[in-house]
């Protein structure tokens, strides 16, 4: 099997497989129209782990991106929660933010994008 994982339109593209070998796999959907398994493109992280974890290899296209770099122009010090909630993130490399109006949530998320 030599799958290749292509960005398509908000989804992964995942050709190289017959309909009968990745159906295993949460997440993936058989299309009829392209003769591949599809996925949301919010699932790639998930998708990669776990072909990874099944030592299926794969050319991935998917992510031929380039990375951003997003400097602060102006110097914020973090409050002591927001800087525990970025340390959690960064940890886990995803999360959710709660915190209530006013308390930094859009300085913390710029925080974190400029990481």
């Amino acid at each position: 099997m030599n799958l290749s994982l292509q960005f398509d339109k908000g989804t992964i593209l995942v050709y190289g497989a017959e309909k009968h070998q990745l159906q295993f796999l949460n997440g993936l959907s058989w299309d009829e129209r392209t003769n591949s398994f599809r996925a949301p493109a919010a699932e790639y992280r998930k998708l990669v782990t776990d072909l990874r974890k099944h030592k299926i290899t794969y050319n991935d296209n998917a992510r031929k991106f380039s990375a951003l770099t997003f400097p602060l122009k102006k110097k914020i010090t973090p409050r002591s929660f927001q800087t525990e909630a970025a340390e959690a993130w960064i940890s886990e490399k995803r999360g959710v933010v709660t915190l209530p109006t006013g308390a930094g949530k859009t300085i913390l998320a710029v925080m974190l994008i400029a990481r």
